[in-house]
């Protein structure tokens, strides 16, 4: 038992070694601050370094951390001005410890990761032995480390996880990083799965034999104890994972839609692999068991082993043998744009390291042809349609397969959904903002990936209609008055000005570098002021994220956060108010535009102004906003409207300092 033990310690310890090498070899700068900066930044409290706490509660240390000479090097090339460094241990490092393991998870050292991949970090401790003063001073050092990683171009995530908590795959209920209640030992496999150990103590279930129950786990860890070769103390137990119970499947799956919202390809993979694991007739050994079965049996080389292609070629053989072809075909074509690594066909295959000859390899198994990688290599010259068209098959495949998984799961009846009320409400919401339809909202794109969506120029042209009503017609690219007839493939929306301007504002079209055209037209609507209007809305109403919206706004009724009322934008020369649009935006990330006339409109955004105004007066200009065109009676409009709302405000003000 103890040669088997110290086999796959080695067996690990190579496999680990190699996937840091990957990630430094992949970005060599954040490697290098992942790999030494941080594990040093945490280990110690010294002034003049980032986390330093002016507190002699401050906890840190890791448990068996090593100084090695390589760290030493690293951490005196980043901070050469600080001659501390040439001190010995006693000056430098602290005499107490606190975390246990430092564990990078995730796409880190892997075929996925790319130039835009965070760090996320477990800080394993053990919260019985901290106080809660400590707790909150550990918090605060490392967010002032993550603050500072930001500024190396490095975006780091700190996860301070309770080792007893982790032991009962509990995490909580969902926040924006949280799995929530809804699928601990999904969280707990996944970790097992794509973790790197980066310093202290080595996770236990690393050198336990693979997929044994729970006894039998205890069994061996009790033989541990007794080795003096292995020293069990330099281990962390995380706890078993002896399999996946169905009623995690529901809540996972909600989840994962939430997720879709920001990283929607992630999030495919993840719902593909709950579908194959909860088909009875598919292979459900659980990925991490798999890939660590893949170390052990490779005698300490563990190079050709890599967790994310361990879960792609595991969903991909589940739809291949079930015959969903077309399925298959998205997700690699999905995961061929996200690895990034542009494959030629007729290029010499010479030395093109990690990725480049995995993702070579896979190209030639699924028979590619020269004319397909082309395309896929060119995915950033995608015209609209076809960016959008890819992002509406994922987030189609994303429905379909939620529908299969939550219809399996009602056909058991024995199983009880693990998943918490607040949780189920709160993820239930987030995913109602972003596919619900409703009247006057504004539609959300349905994206792949963030790429490919902002546009370089954008075209405005008018029709006027048999009605004598004008339509307005967004092209993307520049189009012209002799070439608009031909530029139908070329049209993303048409409808009245302002909600074109709100939609491609809303859907983040248009950044600063877009260009904009205007077709002449006989309407009193100029180009400088549609695009001073788009200026203004996208100042005016930051980016949504529906994923990142908050828990206490998703458990409350829906309240409107920002006003923005356009008046007389297509009759700028009346003297009078003839037509009033107001957008505003709520606490569950929707957007909404609703039009009216004089007398309605006014009192609509008078009526909505006074809902929920926030208590200091200071900030009712992030608030609401009025936008009056530029012109000889705009100035007077703007005073009056606004000098109506004071005097609503100052009603409401009233009625809320009455005892």
């Amino acid at each position: 038992m103890e040669k088997e033990l110290l086999r796959n310690k080695r067996s690990f310890r190579i496999f680990n070694a190699e996937r840091i090498s990957r990630a430094i070899s992949i970005s060599p700068i954040k490697g290098k601050i992942a790999f030494k900066i941080i594990p040093f930044l945490i280990h110690t409290n010294l002034k003049g370094f980032p986390g330093f706490i002016d507190s002699p509660d401050t906890p840190g240390g890791i448990c068996e951390f090593e100084w090695t000479d390589e760290m030493k090097s690293v951490v005196k090339e980043f901070f050469p001005d600080n001659k501390i460094l040439n001190e010995g241990p006693a000056k430098l490092f602290p005499s107490k410890y606190c975390v246990e393991s430092l564990l990078l998870m995730g796409s880190v050292g892997s075929i996925a990761q790319n130039e835009k991949s965070d760090y996320d970090y477990w800080v394993s401790i053990d919260e019985s032995q901290i106080s809660a003063k400590e707790l909150d001073l550990l918090k605060k050092k490392l967010k002032i480390i993550e603050d500072w990683a930001i500024k190396q171009g490095v975006e780091i995530h700190f996860f301070p996880t309770d080792i007893q908590r982790v032991k009962n795959c509990d995490f909580g209920e969902s926040d924006k990083e949280s799995a929530g209640s809804s699928q601990g030992r999904i969280l707990k496999e996944e970790f097992y799965r794509t973790s790197i150990f980066v310093s202290g103590k080595m996770p236990l279930w690393w050198i336990m034999p693979v997929g044994i129950p729970n006894d039998i786990y205890t069994k061996y860890k009790e033989k541990l104890k007794t080795s003096f070769e292995l020293d069990y103390h330099g281990f962390v137990d995380l706890g078993n994972l002896e399999d996946i119970s169905s009623d995690e499947y529901f809540g996972a799956a909600l989840w994962q839609m939430n997720k879709a919202m920001t990283s929607p390809y992630k999030s495919v993979l993840k719902m593909a692999l709950l579908e194959s694991f909860i088909d009875p007739g598919s292979n459900h050994e659980l990925l991490c068991n798999a890939l660590k079965r893949g170390v052990f049996d490779s005698h300490g080389s563990g190079k050709s082993l890599d967790p994310y292609s361990v879960m792609i070629n595991r969903v991909l053989n589940y739809y291949t043998v079930t015959g969903r072809n077309n399925v298959v075909e998205l997700i690699r074509r999905c995961f061929y744009i996200k690895v990034g690594e542009k494959i030629k066909k007729d290029k010499d295959k010479g030395e093109v390291g990690y990725k480049g000859a995995v993702m070579r390899a896979y190209v030639e198994n699924w028979g590619w042809r020269k004319d397909m990688l082309e395309e896929l290599n060119n995915y950033q010259d995608w015209g609209f349609e076809k960016v959008a068209e890819l992002g509406n098959q994922v987030h189609n495949f994303m429905i379909q397969t939620y529908k299969n998984l939550t219809d399996k799961l009602k056909s058991e009846a024995d199983i009880k959904v693990k998943i918490s009320d607040v949780d189920l409400t709160v993820l239930g919401r987030r995913l109602f903002s972003l596919y619900s339809k409703k009247p006057n909202k504004i539609d959300y794109l349905k994206r792949a990936f963030d790429e490919g969506l902002i546009q370089e120029s954008l075209t405005f042209s008018v029709t006027i209609e048999k009605n004598r009503m004008p339509v307005w017609n967004l092209y993307r690219g520049q189009v012209t008055k002799e070439t608009v007839n031909a530029s139908n493939d070329k049209l993303l929306k048409k409808g009245c000005i302002l909600d074109l301007v709100m939609w491609l504002v809303f859907n983040r079209l248009c950044d600063k570098k877009t260009s904009f055209y205007l077709i002449p037209n006989p309407l009193p609507v100029s180009l400088a002021e549609i695009q001073t209007l788009i200026k203004e809305l996208q100042d005016f109403f930051p980016p949504i994220n529906i994923a990142d919206l908050q828990k206490d706004a998703l458990l409350l009724a829906p309240k409107k956060m920002n006003i923005f009322a356009v008046i007389n934008f297509s009759s700028q020369r009346l003297s009078e108010i003839k037509e009033v649009t107001i957008f505003y935006s709520t606490t569950w990330g929707e957007l909404f535009c609703e039009n009216y006339n004089h007398k309605e409109g006014i009192e609509r955004v008078m009526r909505y102004v006074v809902e929920n105004p926030p208590e200091d007066q200071e900030k009712l200009s992030d608030y609401y906003k009025i936008f009056i065109p530029k012109g000889q009676f705009s100035d007077a409009i703007n005073r009056e409207i606004n000098k109506l709302i004071l005097q609503q405000l100052k009603l409401v003000e009233k009625k809320r300092k009455k005892p």
